[in-house]
């Protein structure tokens, strides 16, 4: 289960609902490395966990996605 994208994603969410944002935070970096071909986890930063990254750490993100060649639509707006 280690490589389960949707057990990921629920415990991140869930995570950030219980208000513990550092953890969901982490919990994403752990999960990226378990699935990096998951797409919907790598999108969590730029929406249900906005508050917890910066514009430094989305660029970042974005960066992993291409170097992982995730499909990405637009450049972000915030660089």
């Amino acid at each position: 289960s280690a490589h389960s994208v949707s057990l990921w994603y629920l415990f991140i969410v869930f995570e950030n609902r219980c208000q513990n944002g550092a953890a969901a935070k982490a919990l994403f970096y752990r999960a990226i490395r378990q699935c990096p071909w998951a797409k919907a986890l790598y999108m969590l930063p730029f929406g249900e966990l906005r508050h917890e990254f910066g514009d430094d750490e989305l660029l970042d993100v974005h960066s992993l996605m291409e170097d992982k060649e995730v499909r990405i639509r637009v450049q972000p707006a915030f660089a």
